[in-house]
């Protein structure tokens, strides 16, 4: 009878669509060396858009500003999201994984047009239309180069030998600051926003139940990079004499820090569903990545001697999705480095570098490690899921593109972001089964480079001392996404959340 009711039974059981959002400005608990602490009401859901807002204040001249790549990112060192004594996330290497995972991917253009609002990014570039030498005949700039474009990006740079330069290489005869100035007096400067959804893996495409945690106190804890990490002091232009436009570790200060959150109140009914999950026997399970930054070093090469290493990332009896690797030369002077836009935000490329995985007792790829550029960013790509959006130089610094003049010795783009990357999922939907469970056998990614000395231009003005010197020792991290679980259940005070791996 209740089947042949169904069929005349026309009534619709419309879910209740009335949404809530309280909007709040909630300050930090403490502060101190560049750390601060918020606590969060355990009120509706907490989604992707709130927002880590603050300010800069210059403590040396009003000569300072944001890198441009990725602007107030870089400022953001470690963010941990811990529900009483359950840490959910904890991400070290924030401004460097959240860049290349959550912002690389997208388009140049969207970057400069929407998120450069809130994050005060503003990197443009342009084709050369001439080319430049300084006053001892040593090319500063090709022309068909890709290079800033100093009437646009948010700061211009000189050439190596700045004051000497005729009509000034990469367009711009000395340094200055287009936009966005970190001035003495921080109510002038620019408000940083950065979405959560960008910084906290957790938050990726999901909404956390804050309501649901009514026994534990919900802490979101920011540490903050020093000012060497991500400003540009425009004020250094002795670049003949490898001065680099690094800022001093104390050049500023963070002020006005805050967290704007929006709390999503659903409808009465709708929350109550949800909190009767918790009371199944399985109760509510939230799947979300872990990020795990695993720290090493390569040591300096021999020029024309292969180097091999292989480097330990552990990973036992965990269900492993992605690793990036990025690197950083630890000598930043010459060589176009100290011109670098992005400052510590950068990646270094080598000339010539290979790379294999040693995945559960067999190397990734049998046949022979990957070592063609092509190869390599197509890795990278699949594990973005869309391109990595970077101009050529900054990725292809092979010697052949170098001689080719599509890059000139000092360029501030020449081999900047050259991240490396594997994707080990599986192919199944969603996070937790979708990656590779690593066994006994510990994830080992082999290495090697051929480290270049001086090298002469084949063509053109003299030969540059150093050109594309990259033989040095470099600061190596791994970045490792993991499958992580929290379930929460009834327990006999209230719920208990359980946090697996």
């Amino acid at each position: 009878m209740e089947t042949l009711k169904s069929l005349y039974d026309y009534e619709t059981q419309d879910a209740p669509m009335l949404l809530d959002i309280r909007s709040d400005k909630v300050l930090p608990l403490s502060s101190g060396n560049n750390k601060h602490i918020f606590r969060l009401e355990p009120t509706g859901y907490l989604d992707k858009n709130s927002m880590l807002m603050f300010k800069l204040k210059s403590n040396v001249a009003d000569t300072l500003r944001m890198n441009v790549l990725n602007g107030g990112l870089g400022a953001i060192k470690r963010v941990q999201l811990a529900v009483g004594d359950y840490i959910l996330n904890d991400v070290e290497g924030v401004s460097e994984w959240a860049t290349l995972h959550n912002f690389m991917e997208v388009s140049r253009s969207a970057q400069n047009a929407s998120l450069s609002q809130y994050l005060g990014n503003q990197l443009y570039t342009k084709v050369a239309d001439s080319k430049v030498d300084d006053a001892g005949g040593v090319q500063q700039q090709s022309k068909g180069e890709i290079i800033p474009d100093s009437e646009r990006a948010g700061l211009a740079v000189g050439g190596s030998a700045n004051a000497s330069l005729t009509d000034g290489a990469y367009d711009s005869k000395v340094a200055v600051v287009n936009s966005l100035k970190v001035t003495q007096n921080a109510s002038d400067n620019h408000q940083v926003g950065i979405p959560l959804g960008m910084i906290i893996p957790a938050l990726k495409n999901r909404r956390i139940p804050l309501f649901l945690f009514t026994e534990y106190r919900i802490y979101i804890t920011v540490e903050f990079n020093d000012a060497s990490q991500f400003v540009n002091n425009l004020a250094k232009t002795n670049y003949a004499g490898n001065e680099t436009l690094q800022a001093a570790s104390g050049d500023v200060s963070f002020q006005d820090v805050k967290l704007q959150v929006d709390y999503i109140i659903e409808p009465a009914e709708l929350m109550e569903k949800m909190r009767n999950k918790i009371n199944n026997a399985g109760g509510l399970v939230l799947d979300f990545y872990d990020v795990v930054r695993v720290e090493t070093q390569l040591e300096a090469g021999t020029s024309g001697a292969v180097q091999r290493k292989e480097f330990k990332l552990g990973q036992n009896n965990r269900e492993v999705h992605k690793i990036y690797m990025t690197r950083k030369f630890t000598d930043k002077t010459g060589f176009g480095r100290n011109l670098s836009l992005l400052n510590e935000q950068r990646i270094d490329g080598v000339n010539t570098e290979s790379i294999n995985w040693y995945i559960n007792g067999k190397d990734l790829y049998p046949e022979t490690e990957v070592n063609s550029n092509a190869i390599l960013y197509d890795e990278v790509n699949s594990a973005l899921d869309r391109d990595l959006d970077v101009e050529r130089p900054m990725f292809m610094n092979a010697l052949d593109t170098q001689f080719a003049a599509m890059t000139s010795p000092n360029n501030p783009f020449n081999g900047t972001y050259k991240p490396l990357a594997v994707d080990l999922r599986n192919g199944n939907p969603g996070i937790l089964g979708a990656g590779t469970l690593i066994g006994n056998y510990p994830i080992v990614c082999k290495y090697s480079r051929i480290p270049t000395a001086a090298v002469a231009r084949a063509t053109g003005p003299p030969a540059v001392a150093g050109f594309r010197k990259d033989l040095g020792a470099m600061d190596v991290n791994f970045y490792v996404m993991a499958s992580r679980r929290a379930v929460i259940k009834q327990g006999v005070k209230g719920n208990d959340v359980q946090v697996t791996y």
